[in-house]
C-alpha cells in the first residue's frame, strides 16, 4: 500500500510537468487545482480514521473511568441507607439462608460441578460473598415470607462485594423491579441502560452511551429487588426475559417472596437458568431473644426480663412467632426498646390473642414511637433526625393517602413527579400552567406600558395578552404529565454565574463600541467576545476542555440557528412596519431586530442545554436531589428567557425610537408615535420580560416541576399531603419510614404499607380521597 501510495503521489507531480510543456500555464494551473483536491482526500481520510482510532480508545478509557466512578458513587449511595436501616446497629441479625426445597431451582449439573451447597447467616456476610464468588455464573435467587430479610441481604451482598471488589468483578448495583416491563424492554441490559443513567445521572458526563457499555459489556451485576412486588401477569413475563438476556457470562442477585417466585416459575414454565435459589428460616426463640438483649439499654425496664424469659421458654406464643422474623424484631425494637417504653402491653390478652393481632399493634406504634425517639433537629451532624416536628396523627393520615395512591397505581414505587398524573388531565395541567404563566407576562408587559397608557390600561391589556399566550403555551405542551424530572448536577454557584456575568461584561462592551463601528457590529462583537471570555474565564476552571468544546460548539449550533431564523423573522417584521416608515428603513429595522432576537434565542437555548448536562463531580441521584435540580434548572431557564427577553426587548425598544428622530425622540414598539429612548427602553424591557417568560415556559428541559409544583397545591388544600411535601418525605425516609432506590422513596416495609390500607377507617372514606384523581 505503500509503495502504491508513492507511485501515485508521483504520477500526480509528473502530470503538471508534462501539461506545462503541452497546453501551457493556465491548463496547468486548473489540473493543479483538481490533483490538490484529489490528493487531500486521503489526506482526510487518514485524519478521520486517526480521530476515529482516537474515540475508540478514549470510549474504553471512558468505560473504564467510568465504571469506577459508579462502584464510588454506589458505595456512597448505600452506606447511608445502611445506617438509616440500622443494619449492623448493633449486629445484623442472624438470619439463616438455606438452598430451598421447593422445585423452582435449575439442575445442580447446570449450576456448578460436583455436590451443590450453599448456606450461610446474614450477620457472617463475609461467607457468603465467597460463595457466591465460587459460583461459576455468579447467579443467585433469594427468597423469604413477608419482612425475611430479603432486601436487607440484597443490600449486604452489595456493600461487601464493593468493600471487596476484585479487579475484574462487575460493579452491583440494586435496583427495584418495579420499572422494568420486558414488553417495552424485552432485554435486561436495555432496561438496565435506562436505570443505569436515570439513578447515576453523572455517567452521562463520561460521554453518550456509556451505560449502555457498561450494561452490555458485562460491568454491571443487576440485583433486582422485588419481583413480587410486580403485577402478578407481569412476574413470569420478567423470568423469561431474564432467560432470553442473559449470556454464560451474565450475573445476577433477584429477591422475591416465595410463593410469588414460585407462581411465576410455573406459568413461566421455566426456572432462572443456572441460578441457586436460597431461602430465610425462621429465627429460633432464642436467637430473637438474644438479638432483642443486645438492643436493650444499660439500664432497661425491668419487665423486659419477664418478655424475654416469655419468648424463650416459648409462654408467649404469638409474640415469639412475630419476632421470628427481622420485621417483627424490628417493630418490636423500634415501637418499644428504641423510645424506651414498658413492654408490658404485649403481654396482654387484648394484644397478644393471636400474631397477626400483635404485629398489627407494633405498626399502629410505630409512627408515635419513632416521632418520640427522634425529635426535631437541624445539627447536620444528626442525618437520621427529622428537620421539623410533625403530628402523629397527620402523619398517618398522608402516609394512607400515599399507601392508597400507589395501590391504585399498581407500583410501591412513589416518584415525586408521577403524583401529577393521577391527580390531573393533561389538558387541565396545561391550562393550569399556561394561566400562572400569562398572568407573570401580563404582569411584566403591563408594567412595560404603563407610562404610555396609564397602570390600569396597560395591565388590563397585558393580562388580556399574556393569560392568551400563556394558555397557548401550556395547551401546546404534550408532555406535562410525562415529563421526567432533570437528572442534572448543576454548579450554578460556580460556573454558570462565571458565565452570565462575562456575557454581560461582553454585551456591554458590544454596546459602547456601537458608537464606533455600528449598533449592528457593536453588538455582536460583544456577545462574541463576551463568549469568548465566559467560557475561557467561567467555565474551563470548573469543567475542563472537553466541557468548554461542548458547550462551544453547542452554542454556535444553536446560535446559527437563532441566526436563520431572527433573519427570517426579521423580514417579515420589516415587510409589516414598510408603510411607516419605508422598505429600506423597514427591512433594516426587522434585520437588525431579527438578528438580535435570534442570537438571544439560540444563547437562551443553548446555556439551558448546557446547564441541564451532567457533571462528573456528582454521584448518585435521590428523590431529593432529583427534585432540587429539576426545580433549580426550571426556574433558571425562565428566568433566563426573561431576562434575555427583556433586555433585548429593551434594545429594540430603544433601536426603533432612535429611527426617525434620533435617539432621544424613538418609537416604541408598535405604538408608532414619538414617546423618547426612556419610555421605550422601558416598553421594550417590559414586553420583553412577559413574552420571554412565555416563551421560557416552553423552553424548559421538563415539565416536571412545574407540574408537581401545582399538584402538591392542589392535594394540600383538600388536606390529602402536606403543603412542603418533599420536606415531609425526607423526614419521612429520616424517621425510617420510607426507604430510597435512587430517586423512588418506597415505604420501609411492603407490608407496613399494606397494614395503612388495611386499618384506614373505612374503604368509602378512603375512595373520597380519590376523587382528586382524573
Amino acid at each position: 500500500m505503500a509503495g502504491l501510495g508513492l507511485m501515485v503521489l508521483g504520477g500526480c507531480g509528473v502530470v503538471p510537468v508534462v501539461l506545462l510543456t503541452m497546453k501551457g500555464a493556465q491548463a496547468t494551473e486548473t489540473v493543479d487545482r483538481i490533483l490538490g483536491m484529489v490528493l487531500s482526500l486521503p489526506a482526510l481520510a487518514i485524519a478521520l480514521s486517526g480521530w476515529a482510532r482516537r474515540g475508540v480508545e478514549a470510549r474504553a478509557d471512558q468505560v473504564s473511568q467510568a465504571r469506577e466512578s459508579l462502584a464510588g458513587w454506589v458505595l456512597d449511595q448505600w452506606r447511608p441507607e445502611e445506617l438509616a436501616r440500622s443494619l449492623g446497629d448493633p449486629q445484623p441479625m442472624p438470619v439463616q439462608w438455606r438452598l430451598t426445597e421447593h422445585a423452582v431451582m435449575d439442575r445442580s449439573r447446570f449450576i456448578m460441578a460436583g455436590e451443590l451447597s450453599f448456606t450461610g447467616r446474614s450477620d457472617q456476610i463475609g461467607p457468603l460473598v465467597e460463595q457466591f464468588r465460587g459460583l461459576p455464573h455468579r447467579r443467585l435467587v433469594i427468597l423469604g415470607g413477608p419482612g425475611s430479610g430479603k432486601t436487607t441481604l440484597a443490600v449486604q451482598l452489595l456493600l461487601e462485594l464493593l468493600a471487596t471488589l476484585r479487579p475484574g468483578d462487575p460493579i452491583p448495583v440494586l435496583l427495584s423491579l418495579a420499572s422494568w416491563d420486558p414488553t417495552e424492554w424485552p432485554r435486561l441490559h436495555s432496561w438496565l441502560a435506562e436505570r443505569l443513567a436515570t439513578d447515576y445521572p453523572s455517567l452521562r458526563a463520561f460521554g453518550p452511551g456509556i451505560a449502555r457499555a457498561l450494561a452490555e459489556q458485562g460491568h454491571i451485576l443487576p440485583i433486582l429487588d422485588g419481583l413480587d412486588e410486580l403485577p402478578l401477569a407481569r412476574q413470569p413475563e420478567v423470568i423469561t426475559a431474564l432467560n432470553a438476556s442473559l449470556t454464560e457470562a451474565d450475573q445476577l442477585v433477584l429477591t422475591s417472596r416465595t410463593r410469588e417466585y414460585g407462581t411465576a416459575v410455573a406459568k413461566a414454565r421455566k426456572v432462572l437458568t443456572a441460578a441457586v435459589v436460597i431461602e430465610s428460616e425462621p429465627l429460633s426463640s432464642a436467637q430473637a431473644a438474644e438479638y432483642l438483649q443486645a438492643c436493650l439499654p444499660l439500664d432497661p425496664d425491668p419487665s423486659w426480663v419477664e418478655v424475654l424469659d416469655r419468648i424463650r421458654d416459648g409462654t408467649a406464643e404469638h409474640l415469639a412467632r412475630v419476632v421470628a422474623t427481622p420485621l417483627g424484631l424490628w417493630l418490636l425494637r423500634t415501637a418499644y426498646i428504641t423510645p424506651c417504653a414498658g413492654p408490658c402491653p404485649l403481654l396482654t390478652s387484648e394484644i397478644a390473642r393471636d400474631a397477626a393481632t400483635m404485629q398489627g399493634h407494633l405498626f399502629d406504634q410505630l409512627i408515635p414511637a419513632v416521632l418520640t425517639a427522634r425529635p426535631a433537629s437541624h445539627n447536620p451532624h444528626g442525618p437520621f433526625r427529622p428537620r421539623r416536628s410533625w403530628d402523629s396523627a397527620k402523619v398517618r393520615s398522608w402516609l394512607t393517602y400515599l399507601a392508597w395512591h400507589l395501590d391504585r397505581t399498581k407500583t410501591r414505587d412513589l416518584l415525586w413527579w408521577h403524583l401529577a398524573r393521577h391527580t390531573f388531565t393533561r389538558r387541565t395541567l396545561g391550562l393550569v400552567v399556561g394561566l400562572v404563566a400569562g398572568l407573570v407576562a401580563g404582569l411584566g408587559v403591563g408594567w412595560g406600558v404603563r407610562l404610555e397608557v396609564g397602570l390600569a390600561a396597560g395591565l388590563a391589556a397585558g393580562l388580556g395578552t399574556g393569560v392568551g399566550a400563556g394558555l397557548v403555551a401550556g395547551l401546546r405542551r404534550h408532555d406535562w404529565l410525562t415529563d421526567e424530572p432533570a437528572y442534572a448536577n448543576l454548579h450554578l454557584n460556580h460556573r454558570t454565574g462565571m458565565l452570565v456575568r462575562d456575557l454581560g461584561v461582553g454585551l456591554g462592551t458590544g454596546l459602547l463600541a456601537g458608537s464606533g463601528v455600528g449598533l449592528t457590529g457593536g453588538l455582536v462583537t460583544g456577545l462574541l467576545a463576551g463568549s469568548g471570555v465566559g467560557l475561557t474565564g467561567g467555565v474551563v476552571v470548573g469543567v475542563g476542555f472537553g466541557a468548554v468544546a461542548g458547550l462551544v460548539i453547542g452554542l454556535l449550533f444553536d446560535w446559527g440557528i437563532g441566526l436563520v431564523t431572527g433573519l427570517v423573522r426579521g423580514l417579515v417584521v420589516g415587510l409589516g412596519v414598510t408603510l411607516g416608515i419605508g422598505l429600506k428603513d423597514a427591512l433594516g429595522v426587522g434585520l437588525k431586530t431579527g438578528l438580535m432576537v435570534g442570537l438571544g434565542g439560540g444563547l437562551v437555548i443553548g446555556l439551558a442545554k448546557w446547564m441541564g448536562t451532567p457533571s462528573r463531580m456528582g454521584w448518585a441521584s435521590t428523590p431529593r436531589s432529583t427534585y432540587k435540580a429539576t426545580r433549580a434548572l426550571t426556574v433558571i431557564q425562565i428566568c433566563v428567557a426573561g431576562l434575555v427577553g427583556g433586555l433585548l426587548g429593551g434594545l429594540v425598544g430603544g433601536l426603533l425610537g432612535g429611527l426617525r428622530g434620533g435617539p432621544m425622540s424613538g418609537l416604541g414598539i408598535g405604538l408608532g408615535a414619538g414617546i423618547g429612548m426612556k419610555i421605550g427602553l422601558g416598553v421594550g424591557l417590559g414586553v420583553g420580560l412577559g413574552v420571554g417568560l412565555v416563551i421560557g415556559l416552553g423552553q424548559i428541559s421538563s415539565g416536571a416541576w412545574l407540574s408537581y409544583t401545582l399538584t402538591s397545591c392542589r392535594l394540600a388544600a383538600a388536606g390529602k399531603l402536606p403543603l412542603r411535601l418533599m420536606d415531609f418525605l425526607d423526614d419521612a425516609h429520616r424517621l425510617g419510614l420510607l426507604r430510597t432506590t435512587g430517586p423512588t422513596y418506597q415505604f420501609r416495609h411492603a407490608e407496613f404499607h399494606d397494614h395503612l390500607i388495611r386499618t384506614s377507617s373505612s374503604r368509602t372514606e378512603t375512595d373520597a380521597q380519590a376523587q382528586l384523581e382524573p
